[in-house]
This record gives C-alpha cells, structure tokens and sequence, in this order.
C-alpha cells in the first residue's frame, strides 16, 4: 500500500506558532505529527509514503533525511508555488505505483481502520472513497441509502436526497487513474475535483462510515491543545506506539520540572525545557523552553520565545 500526506499548508489558523514551526512538525507528547502520522500509515500496510511541502519546508526535508528510521520509504516533493490540496496530489504522481493509494491530510490525528476502509475501496470499485465519520462541526457531505457519496456542502443542491450527512475524515483512497483528473504544476482544490466527480456520475465517489474511532483536527490552537487533553485526560488511543503517563503530565527527555511547580489539568513539556517555581495548567511547553519562577501560564502554547493563549 502507498500513500499521499499533505503538508504544503501555511497553518495561517494556527499562527504565530507556525510562523516557528511547520504544522506537521508540531509536536505531540514532544513527537513530530508527521512521525505519528508515518507510523500510523505502516501500521496499516503502508510501505511507500510521499510527502509535499511549501511553508518553511527546509525543517521538513531535516526531518525527513532519517528516512530509514521508519522503516517505509519516504519521498517530499516541495512546491515552489503552493498548488493547494489537488495540485499537492497532482504532483506526487510519480512516488505512486500501486494501482490504488491513500491520500492524507497531514493535520490531522486519528485511528481509524485504514484497512477497513481500503477494503471496501477495492470492493466497491469507485474512482475515490472518502473516509467518513458524524462529526457534528463538519458535517456536510451527503451519502445516499447505497453508500454513495451525492454532494458535498450543497453544492450540486442534491442534500435533500441524501439519507444522511456526515463529515470528511480527511482521509481517502483513489485509484491511480484519479492522476488523470489533476492538474500538473497548476492550483487546484480536491473538493472541486470530487464535485466535478459527482455531478458526472453519482458512482465515481464512494463513502466509507468509520466507526468506533478517534479523531482530532488540527486547525487552531486550541485544538491543537484540546488533541492533548484527548490524550493525556481522555487516554483516546491516537498516538502510534508510544507509551503514556501515570497521569495527565508529560515530561520530555532531559527536561526539568522544579518540584515547587504548581502543575494543573494536562501539561506536556517538551525535551530539554525547565520549569522552576511557576504555574502551568491546561498547557503545552514546547522544546527548549525556560518558564521562570513566579509565571502563569493557562491554556497556552508556550515556546522558547512566544507564547499563545487560547480562549
């Protein structure tokens, strides 16, 4: 199996933290996102990855020259011009062999049965599947009584038809023949290529229900936060092979944390950071991070020299 992940974003949602970082290098209990999302794709049979990249792109390919660590092959295919979400698919034709393949978008935290639903791809034989799931916050795109896949945000004015609405996991596998629909070198947005899709044939894209799931976007920084609180207070099994605390605090390798810190709600605190006499709740204390004695921090994202408050 072979796949895409999307990382070509600006994260414009989630600044001035990206304005330090990537997005998909943001860390989750101090491990990259795109290291999870790695090990979540080989978990499910995933052997050949191949990754695009726009905004600060140099920490990607860094993080990326160890590819032989993951066990999987690893390619990034960096966009002078970001071509959004088709025109990224578009241009990683060339790492794909297999006759179907994932699409992934890389902000995106979750453990669904990738296998499940590749599968059902195979059986059923459409040009795309979209992994779905009810997530009442997004909601919109309308399946029909066989699993088929009608509209999406009412644009074809086909929802009243639906049976029901459920939202885009942000997951999907095509069949290799989908390369032919993208534009090369040019901008263009998946959704207006699977609405092109349907409104040929209501059988080009077809609709697998994920149940039993978790899963996280990350779009801002309070999701980015509220994806800790899944883990560190909800335990959501989402983070591939990696052993959690106790309790609702992670402490990074190296890292420091004064036994007069005052420590509340979930706190994850990066490798080689200290916190002397201060108060954390609710919290993530990025890498290399010094919070003094007598500082408060809540709700926050808090890095060696910027910090976020959400709410």
């Amino acid at each position: 199996m072979q796949a895409i992940v999307l990382c070509a974003g600006y994260g414009t949602r989630l600044r001035p933290i990206t304005d330090h970082i990537p997005k998909i290098l943001l860390p989750v209990l101090d491990r990259p996102l795109l290291a999870n999302t790695i090990y979540y794709l080989k978990r499910h049979g995933v052997s050949r990855i191949a990754v695009n990249t726009h905004h600060l792109a140099q920490p990607v390919d860094d993080f990326l020259v160890e590819r032989r660590r993951f066990g999987v092959e690893v390619f990034a295919n960096h966009e002078p011009e970001i071509l959004g979400t088709g025109g990224g698919v578009g241009g990683l034709a060339r790492y794909i062999s297999d006759d179907n393949f994932v699409i992934y978008n890389g902000d995106i935290v979750t453990n669904i049965n990738l296998g499940e639903a590749f599968d059902f791809h195979l059986k059923r034989k459409t040009l795309v599947t979209m992994i779905l799931h009810d997530y009442p916050k997004f909601n919109k795109v309308a399946v029909d009584r066989h699993g088929r896949v009608i509209d999406i945000e009412g644009s074809l004015g086909r929802q009243k038809e639906s049976e029901r609405v459920l939202a885009f996991s942000a997951v999907a596998i095509a069949q290799r023949k989908l390369f032919d629909r993208l534009p090369k070198n040019k901008f263009c947005d998946m959704k207006e290529v699977y609405l092109e899709l349907l409104s040929e044939r209501p059988d080009k894209v077809g609709g697998f229900v994920a149940r039993g799931h978790s899963w996280r976007d990350i779009g801002t920084a309070g999701d980015y936060l509220a994806l800790h609180r899944d883990i560190l207070v909800g335990r959501e099994p989402v983070l591939v092979d990696c052993e959690l605390p106790e309790g609702p605090v992670f402490v990074g390798r190296n890292a420091l944390v004064s036994s007069q810190a005052r420590l509340g709600g979930f706190v994850s605190v990066g490798h080689d950071s200290r916190i002397e006499d201060a108060r954390v709740s609710d919290s993530v204390v990025f890498s290399h991070t010094l919070i003094r004695a007598g500082e408060d921090y809540a709700n926050c994202v808090v890095g060696p020299d910027w910090q976020v408050r959400v709410g």
